[in-house]
């Protein structure tokens, strides 16, 4: 199976202790553990490869206004 690179940096970042991963569509969905787990996050950083910045949808319309959004399409990464 073909993984997602946006995924794979993901699992990584969670793998190295630097991030904590978590389920975009638990956000969407309004999980009420995946929400509190992003509202007491001291940073969400949002990863996506789309060119319509799909990604940074959800938490958007979940009520998450300050977040980074890593756009890989802006650093040279193409979606296939």
């Amino acid at each position: 199976m073909r993984q997602c690179i946006a995924d794979r940096v993901a699992r990584q970042l969670n793998r190295d202790g630097a991030a904590k991963m978590s389920c975009l569509a638990g956000i969407d969905g309004r999980v009420k553990s995946l929400v509190a787990t992003a509202e007491g996050a001291e940073h969400i950083l949002v990863v996506d490869r789309c060119l319509l910045n799909r990604t940074a949808h959800t938490p958007k319309l979940a009520g998450f206004n300050k977040f980074h959004h890593l756009k890989f399409h802006k650093i040279g990464v193409r979606k296939r």
